[in-house]
């Protein structure tokens, strides 16, 4: 098979494929990537603070979809003009405010358990 890939990339996939298997189709075989556009994939990046502008994705390897599982051995990558940063972001102040939210039950408890020990004695 062969396929067009964001209008730039290509895709070639050598393989086998049993189209009757259940609960779906099942295949194995080589796959190869070649000038994939990173661009389209800023909405999933971007999730892992990863913001990608533009670049392009070369890769080989294998795949394998089955019922009993999935499998892709990547042989093969490059990465080609690749415009990107990575954001670190600082904890911000809500996040201490929880923090101190969560420790005043914890002294609470400690009291408790003082004033128990000190009646039980």
């Amino acid at each position: 098979m062969e396929a067009v890939v964001f209008d730039t990339g290509r895709l070639k996939l050598k393989a086998h494929a049993d189209f009757l298997a259940e609960p779906h189709v099942a295949l194995n075989g080589d796959f190869q990537v070649e000038k994939v556009a990173l661009d389209y994939f800023r909405p999933i990046t971007e999730r892992y603070n990863l913001s990608v502008r533009k670049g392009s994705l070369d890769a080989e390897g294998f795949i394998e979809y089955a019922p009993d599982g999935e499998k892709v051995i990547i042989k093969k990558v490059n990465l080609d003009g690749i415009d990107g940063d990575y954001i670190h972001e600082t904890p911000s102040a809500p996040t201490e405010q929880i923090a101190k939210k969560s420790a005043k039950p914890l002294e609470n408890i400690a009291t408790n358990q003082r004033l128990k020990s000190k009646w039980m004695n």
